[in-house]
């Protein structure tokens, strides 16, 4: 019984070093670096030493960061307890680089183009909708304004989709209609 306690706690621990980067940055608790923050910075900076190491300047060169996000990432890395956690999971060899596959760009089918998902999805997840449009070089947004490309709409699709219409310029797809636009086939 203890034996496979202890294997459970070892398989928990190589599981957790194979958690992205992105992941463990947001995880990190930086002040007003939430999940998108995290994952701007990491395919910004491809180490965790590149963004300690980095000047508000470069920080709010990255797309939506803004000088008070910037300031709260370099208070962060000048505090010596947050620089002794970060050595420490350095050492249990935790992810602090981004991986090969992190962020990666599959085809640049939808680059430029932006994306708000609105409603209840049936095909795949918000995250996973929002995965694809990153993967084939588009950006999500999370507002209905003029720099909106496409809405894409599930059932009950609300206040957004008004908003998108009385816009008049923004493009409104269902959830097929989305995945036809960047060429991939649900089973």
């Amino acid at each position: 019984m203890a034996e496979k306690s202890a294997q459970n706690i070892i398989d928990g621990i190589e599981k957790s070093k194979e958690i992205p980067f992105e992941q463990v940055l947001f995880g990190i608790g930086i002040k007003h670096a939430g999940e998108t923050v995290a994952k701007k910075l990491v395919k910004n900076f491809a180490t965790i030493d590149d963004l300690k190491n980095a000047a508000a300047e470069e920080l709010t060169q990255v797309e939506d960061i803004g000088a008070k996000i910037a300031v709260s990432i370099e208070e962060f890395f000048r505090n010596p307890e947050n620089l002794l956690m970060i050595e420490r999971l350095k050492s249990y060899g935790v992810q602090l680089e981004k991986g090969d596959a992190a962020g990666e760009i599959l085809r640049n089918v939808l680059d430029g183009i932006t994306f708000l998902f609105t409603g209840k999805l049936s095909l795949f997840t918000r995250d996973a909708a929002e995965e694809m449009v990153e993967k084939h070089g588009g950006k999500n947004i999370s507002a209905v304004s003029k720099n909106l490309n496409y809405l894409v709409v599930g059932e009950k699709a609300g206040s957004k989709l008004k908003k998108a219409q009385d816009i008049g310029t923004i493009t409104i797809l269902d959830e097929q209609q989305f995945l036809d636009l960047i060429g991939k086939k649900m089973v």
